[in-house]
């Protein structure tokens, strides 16, 4: 994730956007929770996501996408994924 802004930008939550039919509509990502400040120039912010426990989504692969929400509540999606990822096997 990237401030392409100029102003300074508080990122509250990042998480992966799952299809409605499932128990949640999404997975927030642990590490994120304190929150993070990315200003102009500052270098990219990389959350990873494991993979166990992620075959139960495998069938939907393609309509999962990251998201990140900022501290006046606006989330920014990113692209559906075009490539298979390893744990969809």
């Amino acid at each position: 994730m990237t401030n392409v802004g100029r102003r300074a930008i508080h990122i509250v939550v990042v998480g992966l956007e799952l299809p409605k039919h499932y128990e949640y509509d999404m997975l927030i990502l642990k590490e994120s929770m304190p929150g993070r400040r990315l200003g102009e120039g500052d270098p990219p912010a990389k959350y990873a996501v494991t993979h166990d426990k992620m075959d139960k989504y495998k069938a939907d692969w393609k309509k999962i996408r990251a998201f990140a929400e900022d501290g006046a509540g606006k989330k920014y999606y990113s692209k559906f994924p075009q490539k298979k990822p390893s744990w969809a096997g």
